[in-house]
């Protein structure tokens, strides 16, 4: 097995589309994500630096996307970016990949001015970088959804001091276009 002594993290090329999308799809069973990850890649409004790849012997090992998102609160709007999916191959993982993709996202964000990030999942993985419950600062899913593994991460010191609210994708990512990727 490589040692991934030679892993380069980088911003991913319209070139990596075919690659990504099997990695994706070994990752998550299915071409879902794949459809959802053509979809935020596809949007003009999307920086590559927020869509990474991992590589390693130039080869694919995993994939993290962010995506501009907001936190409403009342009539006022905060900047945030979501984190949407971090891929890692299964063969590759607990090897330290998926943490060096959260870190470089996390560079990303700070390059960009972001504030904070939004994660849903696994809560030990995201507390090793610093994230916290998002109900510790009043931050929700909008609807009735599981806000338990909702997590934020405060990249700009205070960022996050008057926020709470909910969670909003961008317009090209509505409930409405998840449910075209998600149903066909």
């Amino acid at each position: 097995m490589n040692s991934l002594q030679d892993l380069v993290i980088r911003p991913e090329l319209k070139s990596d589309a075919a690659a990504l999308e099997k990695v994706i799809c070994q990752c998550y069973g299915n071409n879902l994500q794949s459809s959802l990850l053509s979809t935020l890649t596809k949007n003009a409004g999307l920086k590559r630096s927020l869509s990474l790849i991992a590589l390693s012997g130039n080869e694919p090992k995993g994939h993290i996307l962010l995506c501009p998102g907001y936190l409403r609160a009342g009539t006022d709007i905060y900047r945030t970016l979501i984190l949407v999916m971090l891929s890692v191959l299964p063969e590759f993982r607990k090897r330290g990949i998926g943490s060096r993709l959260l870190a470089a996202g996390i560079d990303e964000a700070r390059a960009d001015k972001y504030g904070s990030i939004i994660a849903y999942g696994a809560a030990d993985f995201f507390r090793k970088a610093g994230f916290v419950a998002a109900e510790d600062y009043n931050i929700r899913w909008p609807g009735s959804q599981d806000n338990s593994k909702l997590q934020v991460l405060e990249i700009e010191s205070r960022s996050l001091d008057q926020v709470n609210g909910i969670v909003e994708f961008p317009e090209f990512l509505s409930a409405e276009s998840l449910k075209k990727i998600f149903t066909g």
